[in-house]
């Protein structure tokens, strides 16, 4: 651009008298774009000769830059695309930028393998986070195992990974296996004693809870002996990229023909939040001695719609 007695990109002068014209010159810029691509997540950031900090929009034209990739947790870096040079594994060299340029990082997500068995002579099913259990999961993904025993059948416990006949919350960090325990409780078999085992019942809930001090009050009945086990309480929540998620559970025990009142702590705080606003909260109730059904979790005077945890 010019200044003094011209101004603008063009001069033209007409000479009456001495002129004084400046012309100024400034380094073309270049955009460089840093993409990232694949499973995994991590920071990307630029060093032209000060150290590495956050990539700027731009450069001026020439300008040499070394790229670098750090992986976050549960992540590695895997390759560059788009670099003149690569110093190092994880560094990208642009030797002159004369040119807008895109340089990609690829980031993979660590996996390991969850192989889930069943032994024992009797029957029953595993599920992993209130679903199908998969044969691998993300590095850091937090499983929750449930073993629901079949009908004349117990859970005898977990051996593996796992252990206890309770649920198994595992913290996926390497590859793993967990074995449920199913054993036939049916009576008459194979002892020759003359009742067999006790017989256990099913407990049934309402369709409808009411949440008090952050704990569902659900009304279970025993129906068919004694009836003991775990409530689940499972609910699609906004945000959250599996289907359901547990967000709460007790255990309860029942005499045949009995009602009881079991306070279920909602331990989802996203869950207590939108209890509080007055929404309604549709969740699933499931567990060991119950029978699985939905259920509209609702504080006293609340009554708008919210999340649904429906599950096939």
């Amino acid at each position: 651009a010019y200044s003094g007695d011209c101004t603008g990109a063009t001069c033209s002068l007409t000479m009456t008298a001495n002129k004084s014209v400046t012309a100024t010159f400034t380094l073309k810029q270049w955009t460089l774009t840093i993409a990232k691509a694949g499973t995994g997540s991590g920071k990307v950031e630029c060093d032209t000769g000060s150290g590495f900090a956050a990539c700027a929009a731009s450069y001026p034209n020439g300008t040499a830059i070394v790229v670098k990739a750090t992986p976050a947790a549960h992540s590695t870096f895997t390759s560059w695309a788009g670099c003149d040079s690569q110093p190092a594994a994880d560094k990208c060299g642009i030797n002159s930028l004369t040119s807008n340029k895109t340089v990609t990082a690829t980031f993979t997500a660590i996996v390991h393998t969850l192989s889930v068995g069943k032994a024992g002579s009797g029957g029953g099913s595993v599920s992993c986070n209130g679903g199908a259990c998969v044969s691998s999961y993300v590095e850091g993904t937090v499983v929750t195992l449930e073993a629901s025993a079949d009908a004349g059948s117990g859970f005898a416990g977990w051996s593996g990974a796992c252990s206890g006949s309770g649920d198994c919350v595992l913290t996926i960090d390497g590859d793993s296996s967990a074995t449920a325990t199913f054993n036939n409780t049916g009576s008459g078999g194979g002892g020759g004693g003359s009742g067999g085992e006790q017989k256990s019942g099913t407990a049934a809930a309402p369709a409808t809870a009411t949440v008090q001090g952050g704990k569902a009050l659900i009304e279970l009945s025993c129906s068919g002996g004694p009836c003991q086990g775990v409530v689940k309480l499972f609910a699609k929540l906004p945000g959250q990229k599996s289907k359901s998620v547990l967000i709460g559970k007790s255990s309860f025990s029942l005499a045949e023909g009995t009602r009881k009142k079991i306070k279920v702590k909602i331990s989802s705080k996203q869950a207590r939040k939108l209890l509080k606003q007055g929404r309604t909260l549709k969740a699933q109730i499931k567990g060991s001695g119950l029978k699985t059904r939905n259920v509209k979790l609702r504080q006293p005077g609340g009554g708008k719609a919210s999340s649904t945890g429906r599950r096939s």
